[in-house]
């Protein structure tokens, strides 16, 4: 299985969520209304290890119904009829009973009643420049709304009286718009409050927020490197990542010095910072500024991914897959690329789809395979949403469904992924699952032929051939054809489908040394 790192970044994302509640938030978030209905049920019924969270469930019900899901509104009614306010608006505003929805006041000063769908989650919060922003909140208690409005009112109160901890608690919630409209202005006013009473988290947002041009004119690297240079000055572990970055880069007036950067990220690592940790890790691996060291590189990644990092969570498991650095062990491939999956890391995602399906490492389970191919095709992972498609045309799994398989390939086409383009060319030109149409179909092969897609390549001769969706022109054809058949590809017929004045043309036979065949697209 290949894989794909990325580049040291200064954003991250956390999720404390695991299980169900994890799996079906991710579904939810990509606006699949029986994921929202099944996430609003939970929160009703606190089922599934998930808590009691009446106003959640509403929120989630609330994006189902909105999408015409007959069982979320059912669930609405009956928490109207339970005294649920909440749902009683929404239920009438679903309605269209615009009086009853107008009665809302009584719920608050909500207007439309937008906080509940809006206000979000702690688990939600971007960390920006600092690895516990998400911790700040959870002291709160996780409040609703309006407790949250009330606690911003106290934090600003001390604020004023030059309270460092509520200088920095007040100017966050104004950078992420919890509680108070989004005002970057505000946030930084307030982090610089912070910073000059000597907090290193305030310093270190001040560099990101001056890095990415919130609440400044524009963006400003310089400015930038000098607040992360403060926080680092206080051994502030993000701070350090982010100047790592930027002397990588070669940012804010920088020479690019990878020895000078893999030096910070280091230090960063070493104070238990995860991000710092995963690039850490990539550096010993590839001897990116540092000297390459194999064992180096998997213990690093090991302590990311126990810290919680996706990336090295799915490194670790991918690496157990291949034996590479450590035993190859299908259980403990399993364990590391599940937690990265259900942190939304699409590529765990596919290579447990992969495994369940293959059955070498891990026993064969086409369900979860389902599962986690389409937890990797919503989050739009080109060969995830090819795959699926396939499935689809061919019941694998799932009832066949020709038409949503078309509509998966077109997703990944769109991407650019050969296989899908090439898939999505059959099906153009077979009339399987969307309207025959030989023009399309010379399109996409065209496309995924330009990419170097050998099936394409034949596919495209041909119609160059017999003038199909394209004006004929045999040096064309021979042209894409002898470049499709260097690839020693001969089973034609897989390629563009049983056709008789495919399968007997001379020239096809010359070129590619076809004998017949069959089967599925690939994938």
């Amino acid at each position: 299985m290949a894989r794909k790192r990325k580049r040291p970044g200064k954003r991250r994302r956390r999720s404390r969520k695991s299980g169900p509640e994890a799996r079906t938030l991710f579904l939810a978030r990509k606006g699949i209304p029986e994921a929202q209905f099944l996430l609003g049920q939970m929160y009703m019924t606190g089922e599934s290890g998930v808590r009691y969270d009446p106003v959640r469930s509403v929120r989630w019900l609330r994006a189902a119904a909105e999408q015409g899901h007959a069982e979320a509104r059912m669930y609405l009614a009956e928490a109207a009829d339970a005294g649920h306010l909440p749902a009683r608006y929404l239920l009438a505003a679903l309605r269209g009973e615009d009086d009853e929805f107008d009665g809302a006041v009584e719920f608050g000063d909500l207007d439309d009643l937008d906080a509940l769908g809006e206000f979000g989650d702690p688990d939600d919060l971007d960390g920006f420049g600092h690895p516990d922003a998400a911790e700040v909140f959870d002291a709160f208690g996780d409040p609703s709304p309006e407790e949250m409005r009330e606690i911003i009112e106290k934090l600003l109160r001390e604020a004023w009286k030059g309270d460092e901890d509520a200088q920095f608690g007040v100017a966050l919630p104004y950078h992420l718009g919890l509680g108070v409209d989004r005002n970057h202005e505000e946030a930084i006013r307030w982090f610089r409050a912070a910073a000059g009473q000597g907090n290193s988290t305030a310093k270190t947002n001040l560099g990101v927020m001056h890095y990415n041009g919130e609440g400044v004119p524009a963006p400003d690297h310089e400015a930038a490197l000098r607040w992360y240079r403060a926080a680092a000055e206080q051994d502030d572990a993000a701070a350090l990542h982010n100047l790592g970055c930027m002397h990588y880069e070669g940012e804010g007036g920088l020479e690019p010095d990878p020895v000078k950067a893999a030096q910070l990220f280091l230090r960063a690592a070493r104070l238990d910072y995860p991000e710092a940790q995963y690039v850490v890790a990539l550096k010993y691996s590839e001897g990116d500024g540092v000297e390459q060291d194999a064992a180096e590189a998997v213990a690093w990644f090991r302590k990311a991914a126990k810290r919680g990092q996706a990336e090295a969570q799915y490194e670790m498991g991918i690496r157990h897959v291949e034996g590479d650095g450590v035993e190859q062990d299908g259980e403990e491939a399993e364990r590391w690329l599940v937690r990265s999956a259900e942190q939304g890391q699409v590529l765990a995602s596919y290579a447990l789809a992969r495994l369940y399906d293959e059955g070498d490492l891990l026993p064969l389970h086409e369900a979860k395979a389902l599962e986690f191919l389409r937890w990797a095709a919503v989050e739009e992972w080109p060969p995830a949403m090819n795959r699926l498609g396939v499935w689809l045309l061919y019941g694998k799994g799932v009832e066949k469904d020709p038409e949503e398989a078309v509509r998966w390939f077109r997703m990944a086409a769109e991407e650019g992924f050969p296989l899908a383009q090439h898939n999505l060319a059959k099906s153009y030109l077979t009339g399987v699952g969307i309207k025959q149409d030989d023009g399309k179909a010379a399109k996409w092969y065209r496309s995924a032929a330009t990419q170097g897609f050998a099936p394409s390549q034949l596919a495209i001769g041909m119609l160059y051939l017999l003038g199909r969706g394209v004006e004929r022109d045999e040096s064309r054809a021979v042209r894409w054809l002898e470049r499709g058949g260097e690839s020693g590809i001969l089973d034609f017929e897989e390629i563009v489908g049983e056709e008789e004045e495919w399968m007997s043309h001379p020239l096809l036979a010359r070129l590619t040394g076809h004998e017949g065949g069959g089967g599925s697209p690939p994938n």
